[in-house]
């Protein structure tokens, strides 16, 4: 959670857009405590809105300072750190039966190699999972843009790009170049061969 103050007077709002309901507004110097960022309606060029912790959103453009998505990441790390298990690689299958601690001993973390994930998304900011912004794509054009609302390309990513933190889970290469590439429709999974394509182009682009 990051504490951000008012800049203009603001609407709260109950979704991420300009024409969502409303039942007050914050003042200039008001603090607020962000806790999630969310693609939404653009206002002035800019389209991240900010998800509060009393569960109402702002546009970002309204708040001093804009919240990148891997300072979000770390700073929820450090707040989320201590309520988090302790890393227990006898709870990750995967690990064991394919000798991944084995791996990591001879120095194979990853490092150097460029990995991309297309799947159903992302959900950062993510406590044991940073992700920098630049390296996350939403192929669907979803009003979401790469929020994972499935969970599946969340936990695919962990499993690769985890952070070797010591608590969580720990990545198999958690010192790679990870990449997400957001494939798959929101609420029905929908398999539409030209988000794939894009996906793919966007992917060789990185040089992944």
């Amino acid at each position: 959670m990051i504490k951000a103050k008012i800049k203009v007077a603001l609407n709260k709002r109950g979704a991420p857009s300009v024409n969502a309901s409303k039942d007050k507004h914050y003042v200039a110097g008001q603090e607020v405590n962000i806790v999630d960022l969310i693609n939404g309606d653009m206002v002035d060029g800019i389209d991240v809105w900010y998800k509060l912790d009393n569960g109402s959103f702002v546009w970002s453009g309204g708040v001093e300072g804009m919240v990148s998505l891997t300072d979000l990441g770390v700073q929820l790390l450090e707040s989320q750190k201590d309520q988090n298990e302790i890393y227990d690689p006898s709870k990750f299958w995967w690990i064991n039966d394919f000798d991944i601690d084995k791996l990591w001993k001879i120095g194979l973390t990853g490092k150097g190699i460029k990995v991309a994930v297309l799947d159903t998304g992302l959900s950062i900011p993510h406590p044991d999972l940073i992700v920098e912004e630049n390296r996350v794509f939403d192929a669907t054009g979803s009003q979401h843009g790469v929020k994972d609302l499935d969970g599946h390309g969340t936990h695919c990513s962990g499993i690769i790009k985890a952070s070797n933190n010591g608590f969580g889970v720990k990545g198999i290469a958690y010192d790679c170049e990870f990449f997400s590439a957001k494939v798959y429709d929101d609420y029905d999974g929908d398999k539409n061969i030209e988000t794939w394509n894009k996906a793919l182009e966007w992917a060789i682009v990185q040089k992944v």
